[in-house]
C-alpha cells in the first residue's frame, strides 16, 4: 500500500497537469514544460522572450502552478520575481498553494522542498 500512493498520486499528477495542451502560439507549452520539470534557465529564457508568466493551459494552470506542484523552489521563486500571479485559481478553482499543501502531503517524498515552496508562496500573499 506504501508504494502504491506515490504510484497513484504520480499518475494522477501526469494526467491532470502533465499535458500541456496549452495554446502554443505565445510560447506557454515551453513555458509550462520548464516549471514542470524546474528547468530555470529555459524558464528565464522564456520570459526574456515574451511569453506572459500567466499563460494558462486548457485547465487554467499556469507554469507557477506546475512548479509549486513539483516542489521546486527555484522555479517558484523565479516566476514569482517576474511578477506570477500567487492567488490566481485555475479552472478548479485551485491556486499555486492548494496544490503544494495537497500533493506535497501525499507525494511519498521528502517535504524539505514543498515545504519551501509553501514559505516562498506564503511571503509573496498567498491566501489559503
Amino acid at each position: 500500500m506504501r508504494l502504491f500512493l506515490p504510484v497513484a498520486v504520480i499518475f494522477l499528477a501526469l494526467s491532470w497537469f502533465g499535458s500541456a495542451a496549452a495554446a502554443d502560439h505565445e510560447g506557454c507549452l515551453a513555458l509550462h514544460d520548464a516549471a514542470w520539470t524546474g528547468d530555470t534557465s529555459q524558464l528565464e529564457s522564456m520570459l526574456r522572450q515574451g511569453v506572459g508568466v500567466d499563460c494558462r493551459d486548457t485547465k487554467g494552470l499556469t507554469a507557477l502552478m506546475k512548479a509549486a506542484l513539483m516542489g521546486s523552489p527555484a522555479a517558484v521563486r523565479l516566476l514569482l520575481h517576474n511578477g506570477a500571479g500567487v492567488n490566481v485559481k485555475d479552472n478548479s478553482g485551485s491556486t499555486a498553494l492548494s496544490y503544494v499543501m495537497i500533493f506535497g502531503i501525499f507525494s511519498g517524498e521528502d517535504m524539505g522542498d514543498f515545504d519551501d515552496v509553501f514559505r516562498l508562496l506564503k511571503n509573496a500573499g498567498a491566501v489559503e
